[in-house]
């Protein structure tokens, strides 16, 4: 686990529901004392297998997932999201 945001993450990883807004614009991986991590991995990891209750908004398409996050957890999303899609509106042009 990454030492810098160590409490951080832990508060998201353990909190009973998490919403993750525009999974695909973070940064996948970062090096932190010459050790590599991927939050976003770890994170969804974790609460995959704490079996914690997470809602995600993205708009990667889903053929995307797995280049981007790896074969693992394109898995674990596949096996527990419901995809809900939303008509293609842009609102700030509505009046």
């Amino acid at each position: 686990m990454f030492v810098s945001n160590k409490p951080k993450f832990e508060r998201c990883a353990n909190t009973y529901i998490l919403a993750i807004d525009e999974l695909g614009t973070e940064e996948t991986d970062f090096c932190e004392y010459g050790n590599r991590y991927k939050p976003i991995e770890q994170l969804l990891s974790y609460r995959y297998d704490k079996m914690l209750p997470t809602i995600i908004t993205t708009n990667l398409p889903m053929a995307d997932i797995r280049p981007k996050y790896g074969d693992r957890l394109a898995e674990r999303l596949n096996e527990l999201m419901e995809v809900v899609h939303m008509p293609d509106i842009n609102f700030r042009k509505i009046h």
